[in-house]
């Protein structure tokens, strides 16, 4: 291999290193300012009515499966799985009325938000790496 053409392969190599860390801080301040990330995020919001919804219909003696029915009819697409209603019911059953409907953390969820402070450091990257 010549000189030259060992050049030009470092010379296309730094060019796609680049290219990528361009495309991801692209890709990071469109989720950040557009919120494609919250987005795709489940509504959580709606995921903790379901289970207030579930213990009530367990604590009235109702079947998963008989809840898992009425979940689908009011939240459609929305309704929590077969799996986690099963999962839920088994949490709230018994005497015990202080079992929490509170989702615990989960490693893989973002720990922050689309924020007017996040979005600043965001540009101020950015901005640093022009």
């Amino acid at each position: 291999m010549l000189w030259h053409e060992a050049f030009l392969s470092d010379a296309v190599e730094f060019i796609a290193m680049c290219f990528i860390r361009i495309l991801f801080i692209f890709v990071t301040v469109w989720w950040v300012l557009v919120g494609l990330w919250t987005a795709e995020m489940p509504n959580l919001k709606v995921r903790k009515e379901q289970r207030v919804c579930l213990k009530f219909l367990v604590k009235q003696g109702k079947h998963p499966c008989e809840c898992l029915q009425q979940l689908r009819e009011v939240y459609g697409g929305d309704c929590l799985s077969k799996t986690q209603v099963h999962y839920w019911c088994k949490q709230f059953q018994g005497d015990d009325m202080t079992a929490s409907t509170d989702d615990k953390p989960h490693p893989g969820w973002p720990r922050s938000k689309g924020t007017a402070e996040n979005i600043a450091k965001v540009q101020k990257l950015i901005s640093q790496s022009h």
